[in-house]
């Protein structure tokens, strides 16, 4: 896939960020930092470059917003006879820092197929599965889902069955993951964060002067 500049969304938490495609493809992130090596790059090479990619079943018209004043983006999929929608963030207020995607039902399965690139894809890459649910990917990175993750040749796939929400995230440490009401207190969190530095930000009238007072 051509992933062309105007469709691009961008999620972050100011010290990193990640560009999502408007099929919900991540095409670019380099993890936690904004100059790091990337670890999804198929912006700049398609073949080589990694991506988290969905493929999504059928054609599907799409509508995107971000989350009030946050980085948060909501991607809206939706077709005659299907909809869901998948939540992007990157946390704030937690004691990780990585990619979480939340996935509303839907009357069809979403398959997930991940392909790792570290390093602008110049790296060896090294999935180790750690259980059911966790993969460690070079040492360096952890995927976490809701459902069960498989590896095939070099590429990490999980899907989420029909009429079934779902969650994955991809951090820099393993968490121990109990339960839906986490990721759902990650996106409050992340939320109440974005929310926080908004009310420093205040407009003064014509002169065009801004009054800052961040708190992050």
């Amino acid at each position: 896939m051509t992933y062309k500049i105007r469709n691009l969304g961008v999620i972050s938490d100011r010290h990193s960020g990640a560009l999502i495609d408007k099929h919900g493809d991540i095409c670019w992130y380099c993890p936690g930092q904004f100059d790091n090596k990337s670890i999804f790059a198929a912006l700049l090479d398609e073949q080589k470059g990694g991506v988290w990619s969905l493929n999504p079943k059928k054609e599907y018209s799409v509508t995107r917003k971000y989350i009030g004043n946050s980085s948060i983006l909501e991607t809206r999929f939706y077709s005659q006879d299907d909809a869901f929608t998948l939540t992007d963030w990157m946390p704030a207020g937690d004691n990780y820092s990585g990619i979480c995607r939340m996935f509303s039902s839907s009357t069809l399965p979403r398959k997930n197929r991940i392909i790792p690139a570290p390093g602008y894809g110049q790296e060896k890459v090294n999935i180790l599965k750690i259980n059911e649910f966790t993969l460690r990917i070079n040492n360096k990175f952890y995927l976490m889902a809701s459902h069960p993750v498989r590896v095939e040749n070099q590429q990490i796939i999980f899907e989420i069955p029909s009429k079934e929400g779902g969650w994955a995230i991809l951090s820099d440490r393993e968490i121990k993951i109990t339960g839906y009401e986490i990721v759902k207190n990650s996106l409050q969190k992340t939320q109440q964060k974005w929310d926080n530095i908004n009310s420093g930000f205040a407009y003064a009238s014509r002169l065009m002067r801004w009054n800052v007072a961040v708190h992050f």
